[in-house]
C-alpha cells in the first residue's frame, strides 16, 4: 500500500485523517475522497480485509485533453449509430453497483455509500447508458472544474461500453459538460482516444487551478507529445 500526504494546509489534515481512519478500519467519510483528490490519492476497498480501504498513487496519470481527444472510426459510427439514451447522471448508486458486480474486490459497501453522498454534493457523476429505461452500460467518478476522472465502468450489452466512452470523450471535443479526462493508468482499450501521460505533478497543478472555475479555457493540461 502506498501512501502519500500533501503539503497544503487543510488538505493535508484531511489526508491525515483518512490515513487514520484507515488503520482503524473505519467508515470512511465522503468529504476525505475530495482533499485526497486533490492530493493524487485514490480511494480504494479491499473486500479481502474485512472492508478495509486504502489510498492509492500514481506517478503518472493518463489524461484526454481538448488537444488530443479523438474518436477511432469505429467509435463515432457505434456513437452515430447507437440507440441507447446516453446521459450524465448524478444518480451514481446504481452505476457504481453494476460496477460492483465485476470489480467486487475493491468496490465495498462503505466505498458505495461515500461516493453516493459525493454526488449529492455535485462532486461525483456518471455517465449511463439506458435501453427503455434500462441501464445496460456506465462509467462514474469524480468530477473538479470540469475535468472527470473515471474510477469504473461496465457494460451487460456488446459494444455499449464503447458508446458510452466515445460519448464522454466527444464531450471534451465539443467543451460541453467536461473538458478533460483522467482515466488514471494508460491501458491499451484507451489509447485510440488520445490518452497521453503526464506526471503526478503536472496533474495536481492542473486539477487544484480547476477547482472552483467553469471555465472551459480557464487552466489547460500540458500539451500532448508532439
Amino acid at each position: 500500500m502506498k501512501i502519500a500526504i500533501g503539503h497544503s494546509g487543510d488538505a493535508d489534515v484531511a489526508a491525515r485523517r483518512s490515513i487514520r481512519r484507515l488503520r482503524e478500519h473505519l467508515p470512511i467519510d465522503g468529504l476525505d475522497i475530495l482533499p485526497n483528490h486533490l492530493q493524487g490519492l485514490v480511494l480504494l476497498g479491499n473486500t479481502a480485509r474485512d472492508g478495509g480501504h486504502e489510498w492509492q498513487e500514481y506517478d503518472r496519470r493518463a489524461v484526454i485533453s481538448r488537444a488530443s481527444a479523438h474518436l477511432p472510426r469505429s467509435a463515432r459510427r457505434a456513437l452515430r449509430q447507437t440507440d441507447l439514451d446516453i446521459r450524465i447522471t448524478s444518480d451514481v448508486e446504481p452505476i457504481i453497483r453494476a460496477c460492483r458486480r465485476e470489480w467486487e474486490s475493491w468496490i465495498t459497501e462503505d466505498l458505495i455509500d461515500s461516493y453516493v453522498d459525493l454526488a449529492n454534493r455535485g462532486v461525483c457523476i456518471g455517465v449511463g447508458a439506458y435501453r427503455d429505461d434500462d441501464l445496460v452500460a456506465g462509467i462514474w467518478g469524480l468530477v473538479v472544474g470540469r475535468c472527470f476522472t473515471g474510477m469504473s465502468t461496465f457494460h451487460t450489452e456488446p459494444g455499449a461500453g464503447t458508446v458510452v466512452f466515445a460519448w464522454l470523450v466527444n464531450e471534451v471535443i465539443e467543451q460541453r459538460e467536461l473538458v478533460s479526462i483522467d482515466v488514471g493508468e494508460a491501458t491499451p482499450h484507451v489509447m485510440n482516444y488520445g490518452v497521453y501521460e503526464i506526471s503526478r505533478e503536472d496533474f495536481l497543478r492542473y486539477l487544484q487551478a480547476r477547482l472552483g472555475t467553469d471555465q472551459a479555457s480557464a487552466v489547460e493540461l500540458p500539451a500532448p507529445p508532439s
